[in-house]
């Protein structure tokens, strides 16, 4: 339950091997490919050292291109029907790539796609993986000076990518935040991971002891249900730090929300607007920005009637600014830390503060009072 490691008799299905039912819809705003398949899995994990794949576990995915959106949606429903298992989406990006770049708290990071050196128990576990299978202790356990050896599966907050010269291929996750680089060209996203215990022993990423209380049995872990995931995807023409990544997923992870009316009480009455003549602005706006900043918070002031706005640098290595243009002038702006307390004042000049350069992973807190 705390982290995948694959069995030691494994078996991959891929969707390639089923029969794929295609139907498209299209409008002149959205287009639509709802592709179902009847994918057959193992039943469960002896069956999967077995090769044995008698299980059906359909699965719908709807691409989703809207007119003017540079990224891709996608939409997964499973009924998964088995037992101890993983399913993922792969990108092919068709480039080699060495490292692998994804967004944290406030930036961006970069990881090797493999780490050569510190993974090289795996090749070793793999050549000795039939002994341990038999239950026998195995000398790469033994010796390993890894309680737990690292593996290439990593975290990502809101973006996964891939970039080389002026191509970049990324990844939006909405739900699990978990990633993989396989080949140097592949990402490969985990939609979700199903198991019936808390932890087993001698696992292949975690041999000899257990990972968490193996006789504790999660019976509910094994999904048994219908599951629908989302996520996106973006293949853009420019190098990374061009490509705007945090920007994209931010206007892909953050839809404008619209209702003409809503349900009361879940009951069977509508309540309608009466219609009005149109008198309010065709665009409202707060503030405006170049964009080169993402705009990680927009609140309300803890301590007084102010607004506060959080920026931060998700480019990354490149120290980079930004100009905020208010709508309404303010009366003050104020740089503040986390604890809301100023710093110092920023000139307003014509209704616009500048944002001095801020590095990798920075980011600035604003009081703007009007």
């Amino acid at each position: 339950s705390f982290n995948y490691s694959p069995p030691r008799q494994d078996m991959v299905i891929r969707s390639s091997a089923s029969q794929a039912d295609v139907r498209i819809e299209s409008s002149p705003l959205v287009s639509r490919a709802i592709i179902h398949l009847d994918m057959k899995v193992p039943a469960d994990l002896e069956k999967r050292s077995r090769g044995i794949a008698d299980t059906v576990m359909p699965v719908t995915m709807t691409v989703t291109l809207k007119q003017g959106e540079p990224v891709i949606g996608f939409e997964t429903k499973v009924e998964n029907r088995g037992l101890s298992h993983r399913l993922c989406v792969l990108f092919d990006a068709e480039m080699k790539t060495a490292f692998n770049f994804a967004d944290q708290q406030f930036g961006s990071i970069c990881r090797p796609n493999r780490y050569e050196k510190e993974m090289a128990w795996y090749e070793q576990a793999a050549e000795e993986k039939t002994e341990a299978a038999a239950g026998q202790p195995v000398n790469w356990a033994q010796s390993n000076a890894w309680q737990e050896p690292p593996i290439s599966i990593e975290p990502c907050q809101s973006y996964a990518a891939l970039s080389e010269g002026e191509r970049t291929v990324a990844v939006f996750p909405q739900g699990v935040r978990e990633y993989e680089i396989v080949d140097g060209s592949v990402i490969r996203l985990t939609l979700f991971r199903t198991y019936g215990f808390m932890g087993r022993e001698n696992l292949l990423y975690r041999p000899g002891r257990a990972s968490g209380e193996s006789i504790i049995e999660t019976p509910d872990a094994q999904l048994l249900k219908t599951m629908v995931y989302s996520f996106g995807a973006a293949f853009v023409p420019a190098a990374l730090n061009e490509a705007r990544l945090p920007q994209l997923a931010k206007d892909f992870n953050s839809p404008v929300e619209v209702y003409e009316y809503a349900r009361f009480l879940n009951g069977r009455l509508i309540f309608s607007q009466m219609e009005t003549v149109g008198t309010n602005d065709r665009e409202l706006s707060l503030l405006e920005s170049d964009g080169n900043l993402v705009v990680s918070a927009i609140k309300q002031a803890e301590d007084s009637e102010g607004i506060v706005l959080r920026l931060y640098n998700g480019r990354h290595q490149e120290a980079v600014g930004d100009r905020v243009r208010f709508v309404r002038r303010p009366a003050h702006v104020y740089e503040l830390n986390l604890r809301e307390e100023k710093i110092r004042e920023l000139p307003v000049v014509d209704g616009e503060v500048v944002v001095n350069p801020i590095g990798h992973c920075k980011f600035v807190t604003l009081l703007v009072e009007f």
